[in-house]
């Protein structure tokens, strides 16, 4: 468990029912994992759960509870979840390794990390997303939706550009099963000095039932993806 939002965060689980994460308050706890992370806290034994260190981080506005499970490293944003929990996955490098920073502290006027895999201490940096000057991969899915027999014009990207020191390109396939993903299609997604780029791919075809995407970003620079629409007929 750990102090968090002037509360405490732990992982529990009823005596009928699988684990979960918890908020404790006002006398009851309320959970705030969301399906997808509950799959994951359920695929660890629970001497795994036992090992696992749990700890809070704040930084512009944004509240954070980050968990660190031997395989996983789960982080909640409190702030951002007004309209339903919002949850992501960290990792390490392109092979989804476990995420190396632990133990945050505000130092100095920085935020401090220390290292699970190196004899080293790091610094939080908010203009870029690599980690220790290496590319990092960031992987986003968009939800399965129904749309049965319709024509999509294009895909649109909601991305802040122009931060970038190269013109990056994002990564976009689809999938009508939520299984299989297709080919991919390389779309310019952030360049030099360009704050008004578009990140758009056309001509996306006939949808027969259903279809949903999956972005992927290998860079240095931040990025800034915030959302996601698709044009219909």
């Amino acid at each position: 468990k750990t102090p968090f939002a002037d509360s405490y965060a732990f992982i529990s689980h009823p005596a009928t029912g699988a684990p979960s994460v918890y908020i404790i308050g006002s006398g009851q706890a309320s959970p705030i994992a969301t399906a997808s992370i509950e799959k994951i806290i359920r695929s660890y034994t629970a001497d795994e759960l036992a090992t696992g260190v749990m700890e809070a981080l704040r930084f512009d506005s944004h509240e954070l509870l980050i968990i660190h499970l031997p395989r996983h490293v789960l982080v909640y944003d409190a702030s951002s979840s007004q309209n339903g929990p919002q949850w992501c996955v960290l990792k390490t490098g392109l092979y989804d390794d476990v995420y190396r920073a632990i133990d945050f502290m505000y130092e100095g006027n920085q935020i401090a990390c220390g290292d699970k895999s190196e004899a080293v201490t790091g610094q939080l940096q908010f203009d870029i997303s690599s980690q220790y000057d290496k590319q990092q991969e960031h992987l986003l899915f968009t939800p399965l939706f129904k749309a049965d027999n319709a024509r999509c014009f294009d895909l649109e990207v909601e991305s802040s550009t122009g931060v970038a020191q190269y013109a990056d390109r994002l990564f976009l396939s689809a999938t009508t099963d939520g299984i299989n993903y297709g080919r991919e299609q390389m779309i310019e997604q952030n360049e030099p000095f360009v704050y008004d780029k578009r990140v758009l791919w056309k001509r996306v075809g006939r949808i027969r039932r259903l279809i949903g995407f999956k972005l992927r970003v290998i860079t240095k620079s931040p990025v800034t993806l915030s959302g996601c629409q698709i044009r219909l007929e």
